[in-house]
């Protein structure tokens, strides 16, 4: 037994997510076109983002890079946790805090970091 109001509601609903879909494609291609087509894709530093926004991200701006950084140095690690390539480092030990790089089974120090930004 289905009840007559069931093809009813399916229908309303379908028609909502299709109007959904239609509003959220045109209000992306909108969006996308006020920065200009040179805009190939954007960097987001600091927290991690949600996903639901690096995908409205990616579909609006092309590639969406999350890194890691801070003012001075610039970008410093990418979405992986890696440091990048063109980081350098250095662990420096402190012997006020009783921090030596030799420390097993993780050594521990003051992480000194030169980047080329």
């Amino acid at each position: 037994f289905i009840p007559k109001l069931w093809p009813m509601k399916l229908s309303s609903r379908l028609q909502r997510s299709n109007l959904k879909k239609m509003v959220r494609k045109q209000l992306i291609f909108k969006f996308s076109k006020i920065l200009g087509d040179n805009l190939t894709g954007v960097a987001i530093g600091g927290a991690p983002s949600s996903s639901r926004l690096r995908i409205w991200l990616e579909e609006c701006f092309g590639d969406c890079y999350h890194g890691y950084g801070s003012t001075e140095m610039g970008p410093i690690a990418g979405d992986e946790g890696f440091l990048w390539d063109e980081v350098e480092w250095k662990l420096q030990n402190v012997p006020d805090m009783g921090y030596s790089i030799k420390d097993k089974p993780y050594p521990r120090g003051e992480l000194l970091l030169k980047t080329p930004y």
